[in-house]
């Protein structure tokens, strides 16, 4: 897995990234690879910070999409969120 990951991010032109992959709600596996920051070669590690921009949309959407299930799957109940 390690080296696929590596060929996508060279095909890709990614320079660094963190990988965390879930089974039943268990993590099996993570990962660091390649530059948190090119200029300084500081590689990616456990405590390097990813801003996440405009993929915040994809999340909001996501999020609506799952609300909107739930009230299609459970008419007239109300959503609240503690």
């Amino acid at each position: 897995m390690d080296t696929f990951i590596q060929t996508q991010m060279q095909q890709r032109k990614i320079p660094g990234l963190q990988l965390a992959i879930l089974k039943h709600g268990k993590i099996i596996k993570t990962g660091n690879y390649g530059l948190a920051n090119l200029q300084d070669s500081v590689p990616v590690s456990d405590k390097t910070v990813f801003t996440i921009n405009s993929i915040t949309k994809a999340f909001v959407g996501l999020a609506i999409v799952q609300i909107c299930f739930y009230l299609f799957q459970n008419p007239g109940r109300r959503v609240h969120f503690e």
